[in-house]
């Protein structure tokens, strides 16, 4: 999966325009945990699809977003608590997810982005009682001792 600008999981902050690499993977880790903590898609975006947008409509207001840089804006913040979860429940389902950036083998933003996954996927297990092997999981992911 592209997670590269102006994908709406690619990070917002450009290495040298908007300061060092290390700088601009903080900002988005920071900018993502905000996200995380509100966990829930905006009252826009649900509003939208309730109109009947398009997952194509909503993602080329995110992408125009991302250009102008709002990154307070409730239709990119909504997008990419959508794609987190998408992301999640693949995880959950056993599936190989590939992260695709231009910055690998360097530190990227997919770094924060794959933390980001796991950390949701692991919460969720521990949120559902009927997860299967849940024990297994946690331990293997070294959750448990």
């Amino acid at each position: 999966m592209k997670i590269m600008r102006p994908g709406v999981l690619g990070n917002p902050w450009a290495v040298y325009q908007d300061g060092t690499r290390a700088q601009v993977i903080e900002r988005y880790r920071e900018w993502l945990w905000v996200i995380v903590r509100k966990g829930s898609v905006g009252a826009w975006e649900r509003a939208a699809l309730e109109r009947g947008s398009s997952r194509e409509e909503l993602t080329a207001q995110v992408k125009e977003c991302l250009r102008l840089k709002q990154i307070e804006d409730e239709r990119w913040q909504g997008a990419v608590w959508v794609e987190l979860q998408g992301l999640v429940a693949r995880e959950r389902a056993g599936e190989t997810i590939n992260l695709v950036c231009c910055c690998k083998p360097l530190a990227c933003h997919g770094d924060v982005l794959k933390s980001c996954v796991e950390w949701l996927s692991l919460r969720s297990k521990i949120q559902d009682p009927n997860s299967k092997s849940q024990t297994e999981d946690l331990k293997r992911q070294g959750a448990l001792l």
